[in-house]
């Protein structure tokens, strides 16, 4: 239980990485910047986590199931955007009728 511990907590780090990574612009900022946000230049940090699901994978039980999680933001566009398609939908049809 300890090692999958550890390996998580490496997860969270490596994916805070990956976050400081993609949030760096490359067309303006300076050298040590992009130094400092560098990413897994030899492909040892992906090779470690595809090893860490292969072994998770076999001691798991397959998933049936998960949880996509999103921001209330996204939500809220979503909700936005289906309660203007339906709008939009409902017209069309009330003006068919007419």
């Amino acid at each position: 239980m300890q090692g999958m511990v550890s390996q998580l907590e490496q997860i969270q780090c490596l994916l805070q990485d990956v976050g400081s990574n993609i949030a760096t612009p490359r067309d303006s900022a300076t050298a040590p910047r992009l130094a400092r946000t560098e990413f897994d230049s030899d492909g040892q940090h992906v090779q470690d986590l595809e090893t860490w699901i292969d072994a998770m994978d076999q001691e798991l039980p397959p998933l049936t199931s998960f949880i996509l999680p999103v921001s209330v933001a996204c939500l809220n566009t979503r909700s936005t955007f289906v309660a203007k398609h339906m709008d939009d939908r409902s017209k069309s049809l009330s003006i068919a009728l007419s």
